[in-house]
């Protein structure tokens, strides 16, 4: 039997085919060319691969990404992720129809271009392919530390800028307008979402005995969280009404807080974004009223620990990208220090 890393080449019908060896196995794969030399260099291409460990077994050859993605919908399912729609829409609407029947032992750079530059003809932001493009790495990530090895190539997948951080927000005419357009079944969770900050998929695990009204708070339980932590959050303004007419509305075959004619609430973007357009907001995105509820801790002066607490964040680094702040603010500010250099920069 030939040797670790020895191979050759042969002529079949019109083009040359190579032919090498590893860990007892015979490999035999087209050259793609009519051009002996051509031959060669693909199979000295890929003698170079097998010495850097990219060549496994035939059973890995065979690896699609498909099968990656099903790995990766799995963790998301074990560990018991918040955002496992949102990674499902991802999977199954944009990489699975392109990618899916791809070999990952074929898999290119110049593959990986063409769908990125196909969804940014999509008219798609560099974030969103981003997130795409991070599925398909942990795909890769977990099917390399697969027993056995189902990925034994490295292929780098290279990130777009992402120079457009959100900047939405609702001042509280806004949010009364948008809450007005949105069918009552909605409004409920849009309250807390407002309020609270919490995040969509915290908001839909709501179930209806962790409201309670007596002590003003809502409890979300570990497993609903994002960080995997319990948090305790205030009823306080018109959350409160609205929450009692989501309890009172409730089918009481159902847990869960927030239903609509018996069934758990799962997705309304359809409903939402039609709203947005009737309010005059068109374009914002139901994460924006986490960044509005922080902004509004913020100018109400809750101490950041606490609002912190709140909203679930666990640094101040990934919590001060959400306070941002308004042109309103910037001209609050313009006019206090107007002020303040008309007193002659004596402070009052």
């Amino acid at each position: 039997m030939p040797g670790y890393g020895s191979g050759t080449v042969y002529r079949r019908g019109g083009g040359w085919w190579v032919q090498f060896w590893h860990a007892g196995r015979c490999y035999r794969e087209s050259a793609k060319t009519g051009h002996k030399d051509e031959a060669k260099a693909h199979l000295k291409r890929r003698l170079g691969e097998l010495a850097a460990g990219r060549i496994g077994s035939r059973g890995v050859e065979r690896v699609t990404v498909r099968t990656l993605i099903e790995m990766v919908y799995a963790h998301y399912i074990s560990n018991g992720s918040r955002s496992i729609y949102e990674v499902r829409t991802r999977l199954e609407a944009h990489l699975l129809p392109a990618l899916g029947d791809r070999r990952v032992a074929a898999l290119t750079s110049t593959d990986l271009a063409g769908y990125v530059r196909r969804r940014l003809a999509a008219g798609v932001s560099n974030a969103t392919v981003n997130r795409e493009l991070a599925l398909l790495r942990l795909g890769m990530n977990l099917g390399r530390r697969a027993d056995p090895p189902l990925v034994v190539r490295t292929l780098t997948i290279q990130m777009l800028p992402e120079g457009n951080v959100r900047q939405g927000f609702l001042e509280y005419e806004q949010y009364a307008r948008l809450r007005d357009e949105l069918p009552e079944h909605l409004r409920g969770l849009y309250a807390v979402a407002y309020h609270v900050g919490c995040r969509r998929g915290e908001i839909l695990d709501l179930r209806c005995d962790q409201v309670d009204m007596a002590a003003e708070v809502i409890r979300l339980d570990a497993t609903q969280t994002k960080g995997k932590v319990a948090r305790v959050l205030p009823i306080y303004g018109e959350m409160g009404e609205w929450l009692e007419r989501a309890l009172a509305a409730r089918d009481p075959r159902c847990r869960w807080l927030f239903q609509f004619e018996g069934k758990r609430i799962l997705d309304f973007t359809r409903t939402w974004h039609s709203a947005c357009e009737r309010a005059g907001v068109p374009g914002l995105l139901f994460h924006d009223l986490r960044r509005s509820a922080i902004r509004n801790m913020e100018r109400a002066g809750i101490p950041r620990s606490v609002a912190m607490a709140i909203s679930g964040h666990k640094t101040e680094s990934v919590y001060r990208r959400y306070a941002i702040v308004s042109e309103s603010d910037l001209r609050d500010a313009g006019a206090k220090l107007a002020r303040f250099l008309a007193a002659g920069g004596i402070g009052g």
